[in-house]
């Protein structure tokens, strides 16, 4: 039925102008709430979905994407990036896409290059790569370049890659501002914790790297000397973190 449903008609139904349904449609420019509500229940009712023309892409080929995240866990960072995914999908649905979802532990250098040893044998049209090693990265970025297979990065831009694009903050800026803000409000000579998940492998992540750096920059541009109490914790047994939480801060009160 939703083919059949023009804009002009959700817009009759709903009330409102045709190019007020658009930019609902496409999340776009200034829409009312009011407008945006009537609209989205318009659309529900009569379960239309946009008609996506994509000029040079083949609707008949069925494309495989393959996409490496660290594992997902309700409420965590990682669920909104595949809940992103899932909502493109529905909204490309007239794209032909399989997606193979390949997962592991960021806490674990050797499970993620298990998964990435997988994915570089897989004859996939393009990968999505969620971020955490940055050597790793490097290696299988590489295999795929070989295999003339494009790819992005999520979370992380990684030297020595060359992705067909990459959607992330800026780590360096974010521990630099974290030590901007963090030494505007301490007491002079106060001590800076400085908490670091142990992973197995002994590597930290590509975006952890670049937050302690912009974070030690700032110290040495500001000439501040405070010290730095770095807490290792075990991220993955969480009786153990929140003891070695409370260790820390019994020792240092």
């Amino acid at each position: 039925m939703h083919e059949k449903v023009r804009i002009k008609d959700i817009a009759e139904m709903a009330g409102v102008s045709p190019g007020t349904v658009d930019r609902v449609i496409h999340n776009r420019g200034r829409v009312s709430e009011t407008a945006r509500i009537a609209v989205e229940e318009v659309m529900k009712k009569v379960n239309y979905r946009p008609n996506i023309h994509i000029t040079g892409l083949s609707l008949k080929r069925r494309y495989r994407v393959v996409i490496t995240t660290p594992n997902v866990m309700e409420g965590e960072y990682w669920e909104s990036i595949h809940a992103g995914i899932r909502h493109a999908l529905e909204e490309y649905e007239n794209i032909r896409v399989k997606c193979l979802i390949y997962t592991y532990n960021q806490y674990d250098i050797y499970s993620c290059r298990e998964v990435y040893n997988k994915i570089a044998k897989i004859d996939a049209d393009a990968v999505i790569i969620g971020t955490t090693f940055k050597e790793e990265t490097v290696r299988l970025s590489k295999e795929l370049d070989k295999k003339e297979i494009p790819y992005i990065l999520v979370d992380s831009m990684v030297e020595n890659t060359s992705p067909l694009a990459y959607f992330t903050s800026d780590h360096y800026i974010c521990g630099y501002l974290v030590a901007k803000l963090i030494t505007s409000i301490i007491p002079i000579n106060s001590e800076i914790g400085m908490v670091q998940a142990v992973r197995i492998g002994d590597e930290s992540a590509n975006s952890s790297i670049l937050r302690k750096k912009g974070f030690q920059d700032y110290l040495t541009e500001e000439k501040i000397t405070n010290k730095i109490k770095r807490i290792s914790v075990t991220a993955m047994e969480p009786e153990k973190y929140d003891e070695q939480l409370r260790t820390f801060f019994m020792d240092h009160p």
